[in-house]
């Protein structure tokens, strides 16, 4: 992801939020999912009434973890055989330091316990993604 495509989001974004506020549809919301890992998701979310745009980034245990016993048995002993916890606490470390990094450059932080502890980060745009805002955002694409 680059600041190229992540302009080319926004703009599609706001090019479908004015499609549909001058519809008769009834959406107050629109959410375009940018990036996507085991543990890191990334939306633009954009409001049809106000027409404003915010990015949104969601941290959570590796989808790896979180898989119960019953579920998927093999899943389970995998995780209890070959993953270094160790491993794993060291890059939630880093990408909750990334999530501060955010913080500091404007967005808010939040958490939410419905979701089994999903960190959250966001801002809403007030112009167009600048190449500040995507290194950032997505500074390697974390783990």
């Amino acid at each position: 992801m680059n600041s190229e495509n992540l302009t080319k989001y926004y703009h599609t974004l706001t090019k479908d939020l004015k499609r549909i506020s001058q519809s008769s549809n009834r959406a107050e919301e629109l959410c375009r999912m940018i990036y996507s890992s085991e543990c890191l998701r990334i939306f633009l979310i954009g409001n049809v009434k106000t027409q404003k745009i915010t990015i949104e980034v969601e941290l959570s245990l590796p989808s790896s973890l979180l898989y119960d016993t019953d579920d998927n048995p093999n899943e389970s002993k995998k995780i209890a055989n070959c993953v270094n916890l160790r491993e794993i606490m060291e890059q939630q470390i880093s990408n909750l330091y990334y999530l501060m990094n955010l913080n500091d450059i404007g967005f808010s932080l939040d958490i939410i316990k419905e979701e089994g502890c999903l960190w959250v980060a966001e801002k809403t745009l007030e112009t167009e993604p600048n190449d500040l805002l995507c290194k950032m955002v997505f500074p390697s694409l974390l783990h």
